[in-house]
């Protein structure tokens, strides 16, 4: 799973057949196997952190490209696994 946070400016977030307007505050799940890039006329910034797929299966988080996701529950299973790494 890929979660991305847009910190500043405006892009287009284009996954599988849709387009999505970002802007600052923004935040993006797209799931595994989901083709997917941004688009901008101007300078945007963002980070992206990519989840491992059998990690997020043991917290209970299907990544399957058919499922929708709880952004909150994504962002938990992303602090879950940012605590593992500084372990």
């Amino acid at each position: 799973i890929e979660i991305l946070t847009v910190l500043e400016g405006e892009g287009t977030l284009h996954c599988d057949v849709e387009d999505h307007t970002m802007r600052k505050g923004d935040v993006a799940v797209i799931n595994s196997g989901s083709l997917h890039s941004i688009s901008s006329k101007g300078a945007v910034r963002y980070h992206c952190m990519i989840i491992d797929r059998d990690f997020c299966l043991e917290a209970g988080l299907d990544t399957s490209k058919d499922e929708k996701h709880d952004t909150e529950k994504a962002i938990k299973v992303a602090i879950r696994a940012i605590e593992n790494l500084i372990k």
